[in-house]
């Protein structure tokens, strides 16, 4: 596909730090070319280069640099535009990204807005793709347009961990403790004097996040009737329980999160190992650079090393697309308790859990025909 057929697509927030991450993401892109930018009124009508505090190690995008920069809400900017990234706050997103599907346009949004409305989908496409399909209705009601969310960026971490293990073993609880990086509170981020030498107990509404989003992408979705697919579509959130403590520590980027686990019967760590091993071992096609091509999850075998998964050694796995996996062991070391398995995840949290994953989602609502 050349870039006179690629899908012309917008990138909301542009300036930001996720909104980089976006563009670097579609720089050369199979099907979709970066046509339109869009900040804050304080950058409108600048390029792009004047317009960005450019934070990413590789350059700005050639093609990109010297792009006019618009408004978010000057929506006649986009009109050629099929596809629209968000990397807005969610105190600007609600409105804006209601008001491009109502345009007819495909919506996919870092945002936590739309997460937790009952016809929107929050989607990690190596876990649950299949909630896509719910843009059907959503289509009917709005031209053709449609909203897809991804998670928070330590929930996308979580559930590509627990998705293999929910999917063999069941699960009744999982205990969440993360040491999130100082990158996720966004440019400038947290202040400097605050966090060095520092870990922070709190940050806001994550908590709440983690145990929303992952009942929600790890239930099912069926239909009102409990027959089969093609409209009133609704979510069922997965039964387990969930509890999480989260943590901002001075880490530039990544996110480590220590995970324990009661399953629903009973398994060997050996038996959990393995099955996190074999998730999604699929060969991408030749030459194939879609994002959705690179593994999701990598496991590190413990005990044999046991200081892993680290950020400053595993976080670039798979262009940051890849979960990182390891410590695999039992509930305790004594025996007995009420967890039966523990193990410590990395996950990128502006590539895998942001920009990539909106990214990613496109790829497989175009996969599935929903973007034509």
């Amino acid at each position: 596909m050349n870039n006179c057929t690629k899908i012309k697509v917008g990138v909301l927030g542009a300036t930001g730090t996720v909104g980089q991450r976006f563009i670097q993401l579609l720089e050369n892109h199979q099907h979709f070319k970066v046509a339109v930018l869009g900040a804050s009124a304080n950058s409108k009508d600048k390029i792009y280069k004047d317009a960005v505090h450019w934070l990413l190690a590789t350059p700005i995008p050639s093609d990109i640099a010297n792009m006019k920069v618009h408004a978010c809400d000057d929506i006649e900017a986009f009109n050629d535009c099929l596809i629209i990234f968000s990397a807005l706050d969610a105190s600007v997103a609600t409105n804006l990204e209601k008001t491009f599907r109502i345009k007819g346009k495909a919506v996919f949004s870092n945002a936590k807005s739309h997460r937790y409305d009952s016809d929107v989908p929050i989607v990690v496409s190596s876990v649950n793709s299949d909630h896509i399909r719910c843009v059907q209705d959503q289509k009917k009601m709005y031209q053709g347009g449609f909203i897809v969310t991804n998670p928070n960026c330590s929930t996308t971490g979580v559930v590509v961990a627990l998705k293999p293990i929910v999917a063999t073993f069941g699960i009744k609880e999982v205990i969440v403790f993360t040491m999130q990086s100082v990158s996720g509170a966004g440019y400038p981020g947290v202040p400097s004097l605050d966090i060095l030498g520092n870990v922070i107990p709190y940050i806001g509404e994550e908590e709440e996040k983690i145990e929303i989003e992952t009942k929600k992408i790890l239930g099912e979705l069926s239909s009102s009737d409990g027959e089969q697919p093609s409209s009133s579509l609704k979510f069922n959130d997965h039964p387990m329980f969930v509890s999480a403590h989260t943590n901002r520590v001075p880490v530039s980027e990544g996110h480590t999160i220590c995970l324990s686990i009661k399953l629903g019967r009973e398994a060997t760590v050996e038996e959990v190992s393995n099955v996190l091993k074999g998730y999604h071992k699929l060969t991408p096609p030749e030459n194939c650079k879609l994002l959705i091509s690179e593994p999701p999850l990598h496991v590190i075998d413990y005990p044999q090393t046991p200081n892993r998964p680290q950020p400053k050694l595993d976080l670039e796995r798979g262009r940051g697309l890849t979960v990182t996996v390891g410590r695999i062991r039992g509930g305790s070391y004594q025996g007995g308790g009420s967890f039966d398995i523990r193990l410590t995840l990395l996950v990128h949290n502006t590539v895998l859990g942001a920009a990539g994953s909106s990214i990613q989602n496109a790829e497989t609502c175009f996969k599935f025909g929903y973007i034509q």
